[in-house]
């Protein structure tokens, strides 16, 4: 598909303007979308580079990167949010939420998974070796050293929750996450009625805005309607934020991306290891909990990524040379790309190769077993890998 629009895509802009280049990627989405009537269609600049701000044809407009990537939190139903172009490094602090770094909009999103999966099935308390956010630099960079592990917010937030409810016994993670999940049914009425179900249970000192009120009539109204927290507090202990956790209705951070730079601690519930400027796990790096990894120098880190592409350049070769299946067509075949048979210059009677692409595409678990065991058919003598032969040997 993607090879057929960019060939059209070439075609009329050849006879519009006698000179082509290729398409990029928001051009090829524009004229997809354009071509199948879709609500959305990207807008693009005469370079081919995303606008910043994109739009639907309801009216529902939002900030996109540089990649096209919707920022989250800026969206807006019926007025072009304020996203101006792509700033510079150096004038994000100004735009806190429009300009968030790779690292950051990774550890939000994992943040935001990590509540989806435990709402999902709070009864099954995840591990903390199964939880891992980000960590990034004050700039936003990737901080050198990652560790597993929920942020240090939720050892403090676990500490007040298991002072309020533990009789004088400390309670187990477990049992203190069923209990706050009662909680759930005031949670899913009104902030008003959650708060409300606080006091009556004595559980408001919990969170340090309601602790110096007494009772829920002495709370001022700013409180009521879900004044934000500030920067640097923690925002599990804000009533209207975990009201919102609760109530399954958090759809972006809704904390100060700063939160993703805090330092940690119980390291010895956390295995850590190093990351290149990506973000990408070094290999050899990853410690047992309680040990910091002592991560490379710049000549070793550029030593070992040879040496792990050396590694990953054999296996390729190996598998290549186990498969009939060209290795620069696999390639291909990744990205999407289909050669017939006359582009390969196969003879008139050799098996098709788009019967196999297509099958191959479909992302399937026959697609994967398909791609699995392709190499191994091949070796047990077939010349060619045909969509029954394939068949045959599944």
């Amino acid at each position: 598909m993607y090879r057929i629009l960019q060939r059209r895509f070439l075609a009329i802009q050849l006879v519009i303007s006698g000179r082509f280049r290729c398409p990029t990627k928001c051009e090829v989405e524009q004229f997809a979308a354009t071509s199948f009537g879709h609500p959305y269609i990207p807008s693009c600049h005469r370079n081919g580079a995303y606008q910043a701000v994109q739009c639907q044809t309801e009216g529902l407009c939002w900030c996109v990167d540089t990649q096209g990537t919707e920022i989250p939190g800026t969206r807006q139903q019926g007025q072009l949010p304020s996203c101006g172009t792509f700033p510079l490094r150096d004038e994000c602090s100004a735009l806190l939420r429009a300009c968030p770094s790779v690292c950051q909009l990774q550890a939000e999103q994992a943040f935001l998974r990590a509540v989806h999966v435990l709402l999902s099935n709070f009864s099954m308390l995840p591990s903390p070796s199964s939880v891992y956010i980000p960590q990034c630099s004050a700039s936003g960079q990737w901080r050198r050293v990652q560790c597993d592990g929920p942020p240090e917010q939720v050892f403090e937030w676990y500490e007040r929750w298991n002072t309020q409810n533990s009789d004088g016994q400390e309670l187990t993670p477990a049992t203190l996450l069923m209990k706050i999940m009662s909680e759930r049914e005031a949670a899913s009425k009104n902030f008003s009625f959650f708060l409300q179900s606080l006091y009556e249970a004595g559980q408001q000192s919990i969170f340090p805005v309601l602790a110096q009120y007494p009772s829920l009539q002495d709370v001022p109204q700013v409180v009521l309607e879900g004044a934000p927290t500030q920067p640097g507090e923690n925002i599990l202990l804000d009533p209207y934020i975990f009201w919102q956790i609760l109530n399954g209705q958090l759809r972006q951070y809704p904390g100060p991306y700063s939160d993703f730079s805090m330092p940690l601690a119980h390291f010895n519930l956390r295995s850590c290891w190093c990351v290149d400027k990506i973000g990408q796990e070094l290999d050899g790096t990853w410690n047992k909990p309680g040990e910091i990894p002592t991560c490379p120098g710049p000549c070793e880190e550029v030593k070992l990524r040879a040496l792990k592409f050396i590694k990953e350049t054999e296996e390729i070769v190996s598998a290549s040379n186990g498969s009939s299946f060209p290795l620069g067509q696999s390639f291909l075949v990744a990205k999407g790309i289909q050669l017939t048979s006359e582009e390969l210059g196969l003879p008139p009677l050799y098996p098709s190769q788009e019967a196999f692409s297509k099958e191959f595409l479909r992302g399937g678990e026959y697609a994967i077993r398909l791609a699995a065991q392709s190499s191994e058919c091949s070796a047990q003598g077939s010349h060619s890998i045909s969509l029954g032969e394939a068949r045959a040997c599944i």
